[in-house]
């Protein structure tokens, strides 16, 4: 058995899905099964990989990427393609990769119709499942809380959290946030002083983040009690130490419900929408909707959250003592065991 892990991460992309993979890697390498990476962008990703001593080749975004493909895949012998990226092969491309490598394809999270051409397709709990056509599809389906990705410092299950408020609020809105969440945030915060004078911020954002200097400059920021956390060594510290977070739904999203940690979100597209619903359902969030609406619905919204504040959080405790969120074995047994 090898595995060639097929994953992008970039400032238009973001960088949950790398992010997922690298905690897939981590996990394979603990159960000894070899695996590879493979990149088209961008290059902070390939460094960063490497600097883990991880194999990795870099893929063109040529013409001929897919005929690049099949020749990396047989150079390497592989026998489990494990695809976590967007925009990249289509259904057909994937079907001749598949048959012309003699392969084994997992598709992870995606609602593109590569989906299609897999033997197994991995997904966390959303509704979406069971709206998409799947004709032609002849693989098999995991979805669920414990078939969600996460680094291993947020899936051991743990019934530790704080009861004391700490007053204050974390900003998170994607590694990059390509779309100007954080300054749009601050705006609404800074206009709503009667909600948030008693409160600090932690703005967290990523390593590629290139808008500290302009954010620092502006007046929203300068009159907050802010602090910026960029690409922190204790990412779990950080998240118990808020009440709350406001966030770009992700795989933040996910990451905040494993500590029991309640949050707002805002949905990049319509589809993490559909997403949030289980959240809201489960009553582990409030989604403040779609980036161009969000804003008409904050005041709204943070009215109902602070009303249901306590009940919130005591339905946080009661859903995280019945559901595990990220099962590494039964992920790993759904990548490998029938093809083992």
């Amino acid at each position: 058995m090898n595995i060639l892990i097929r994953t992008d991460g970039s400032r238009e992309l973001g960088n949950g899905h790398i992010v997922r993979m690298l905690a897939l890697a981590d996990q394979l390498l603990s159960h000894g099964i070899p695996f590879i990476f493979a990149l088209k962008f961008d290059d902070f990703w390939v460094n960063r990989i490497r600097e883990k001593k991880y194999k990795i080749v870099q893929l063109s975004a040529g013409s001929d990427h897919v005929a690049e493909f099949i020749g990396t895949l047989k150079e390497h012998k592989i026998t489990h393609l494990v695809y976590d990226t967007r925009g990249d092969l289509s259904k057909d491309e994937m079907l001749v990769i598949k048959n012309e490598a003699k392969l084994k394809v997992i598709v992870i999270d995606s609602p593109e119709d590569t989906r299609l051409a897999a033997d197994t397709v991995i997904f966390p709990p959303i509704p979406q499942l069971k709206e998409w056509s799947w004709d032609g599809f002849s693989g098999k389906v995991y979805s669920g809380w414990e078939y969600v990705f996460l680094r291993k410092e947020f899936s051991v299950k743990s019934n530790v959290s704080s009861s004391v408020e700490t007053k204050k609020i974390l900003l998170s809105f994607g590694s990059t946030d390509p779309f100007y969440l954080t300054e749009k945030m601050l705006t609404l915060v800074v206009s709503n002083p009667e909600i948030f004078n008693s409160y600090e911020f932690i703005l967290l954002v990523g390593p590629q983040f290139n808008r500290l200097p302009s954010i620092k400059e502006s007046a929203d920021y300068k009159n907050l009690r802010i602090s910026v956390v960029q690409a922190p060594e204790d990412i779990v510290f950080l998240f118990r130490s808020v009440d709350f977070a406001f966030i770009a739904f992700g795989v933040t999203a996910y990451e905040l419900s494993a500590l029991s940690v309640p949050f707002l979100c805002i949905s990049p597209t319509p589809d993490h929408e559909r997403s949030a619903r289980i959240f809201e359902k489960n009553s582990l969030c409030v989604s403040l909707g779609l980036i161009n609406n969000f804003a008409e619905n904050f005041q709204r919204k943070m009215s109902l959250f602070f009303e249901d504040s306590t009940s919130i959080k005591k339905s946080i405790q009661e859903f995280r003592s019945r559901s595990t969120i990220c099962d590494w074995p039964k992920i790993i047994e759904a990548i490998i065991k029938q093809y083992a």
